[in-house]
């Protein structure tokens, strides 16, 4: 029981103390992925009571939408200490501030000007549900949402990855999410851009119509996991990467028949005819800005090595370690990561930026530590370290009741400066502590 430090390469067994300018504020970034069956924040925004017990822990909180994403249901803002503690980053704009390509500019009290996409291949009565929201969270809610959604100009096509498939782990039958997106890319662009240009919009919401029948059950049932997470990723990544503008997604179903057994943490998806009003809130209040950093040596293509495979791997297949530290000596590839938007905002038009050499401390799931993002945050390479602007390591805590069916462990990555611990109860001590400047063997 209890928390414990895992010693990294040159540590010898202790945890570097991290050391904070008394001007500069305590930065966070907790990430749950997607698509991983993760116990607590695998679902409707399961995680979300946890991400607000660390934005109480620490000065600015970076989280994921996967983390605050609950469909029908977001807190007041007065739940969070204040709008600006709190950033919603899409995953690809996350992987792309930690490996030192784009700066976060934080809201200071301002709000985005959303916009919304909606898939043509959405029938008309489930279209005005949709526009509704919109029109709900203007007048009701005072948010800057554009009512005129945008249709896109033919159907998406919505497919699920080749990763959505059975697989058997631990005795029991899971399936992963991995992979998928829409097969009109081109489509989904050209309204998404028609949304910034003509509507003046600072992000953009997509709408995409996803096939009835993709959970057999076991997700509403808490027993799962969530069969839509990694296509929807893929839309918000293709937005994010072409425009370089906040992006999240909500699917769009046919209401489901009303099910006695739905599990609770599954159970806010239940609740209405959309998901759409979470994601108008959140990028409305919470979205920071994204920034294009100039790099002479493109960070990014270092984290998309042929190690990342190794990480990757589909979670039935378990964490190949020794490929992955094989594949850490070979040169990188050419970089998936996308080219820099052509109209992104460069630094000069911002008080204040947030960089990966801001960052403190990584709070991820013990199991699931192989994203670019921790990877660069928390990694003792090279390519990390000029991410980092040369700043150490962050702390990695990895909280061990948040299991998934990865097994990507801070010990198989020899992380430098990682501590496990029991809950996110835990982790919200440790990040109190560091902000206090108490060394944690004192409280053991």
């Amino acid at each position: 029981g209890g928390f414990g430090l895992v010693a990294g390469p040159g540590v010898g067994g202790s945890m570097v103390q991290l050391q904070q300018p008394f001007d500069s504020p305590f930065v966070t970034v907790c990430v749950v992925p997607t698509g991983i069956a993760a116990s607590i924040g695998g679902y409707a925004g399961d995680a979300m009571p946890c991400a607000r017990l660390l934005a109480n822990a620490t000065d600015i909180l970076i989280t994921n939408p996967n983390v605050l994403n609950a469909a029908m249901l977001y807190p007041p803002q007065n739940a969070w200490d204040n709008a600006s503690s709190v950033m919603y980053v899409e995953g690809m704009a996350l992987d792309l501030f930690a490996t030192g390509r784009w700066a976060l500019a934080p809201l200071n009290r301002r709000t985005n000007k959303v916009g919304l996409v909606l898939d043509a291949a959405i029938e008309p009565e489930l279209r005005t549900r949709h526009v509704q929201v919109a029109q709900a969270m203007r007048a009701s809610v005072g948010a800057d949402i554009v009512t005129e959604a945008v249709v896109t100009s033919s159907p998406l096509g919505v497919k699920l990855g080749g990763g959505y498939e059975k697989y058997e782990q631990q005795n029991t039958t899971a399936c992963s999410s991995r992979g998928g997106g829409v097969t009109n890319t081109e489509a989904l662009l050209e309204a998404c851009e028609i949304v910034v240009s003509k509507h003046g919009c600072d992000a953009v919401a997509v709408v995409t119509r996803f096939p009835d029948d993709v959970d057999d059950g076991a997700y509403r049932h808490g027993d799962g996991v969530d069969p839509v997470g990694g296509a929807e990723a893929a839309i918000s990544h293709a937005v994010v990467s072409s425009l370089g503008v906040p992006c999240a997604h909500a699917p769009c179903n046919a209401p489901w028949e009303v099910d006695d057994d739905v599990h609770p943490k599954a159970a806010a998806e239940e609740l209405g005819y959309t998901f759409l009003p979470c994601v108008l809130s959140n990028l409305h209040f919470l979205a920071p800005r994204y920034v294009a950093l100039k790099n002479d040596h493109d960070l990014s293509s270092d984290f998309e090595n042929p190690s990342h495979a190794a990480l990757m791997a589909r979670p039935g297949e378990g964490f190949n370690a020794a490929a992955y530290m094989s594949a850490l000596d070979q040169p990188p590839r050419p970089s998936s990561m996308p080219p820099m938007p052509e109209k992104m905002p460069t630094p000069g038009g911002y008080e204040t930026l947030l960089t990966a050499a801001h960052v403190n401390a990584v709070v991820v799931p013990a199991t699931a530590c192989g994203s670019p993002a921790v990877l660069a945050l928390c990694g003792n390479s090279t390519a990390a370290l000029q991410a980092r602007r040369g700043q150490p390591p962050a702390l990695c805590i990895c909280v061990e009741s948040n299991t998934t069916v990865m097994d990507v462990t801070p010990e198989l990555l020899d992380l430098p400066n990682a501590i496990r611990v029991r809950s996110y109860a835990e982790a919200a001590g440790i990040l109190l502590a560091q902000r206090a400047g108490v060394v944690l063997d004192s409280l053991m």
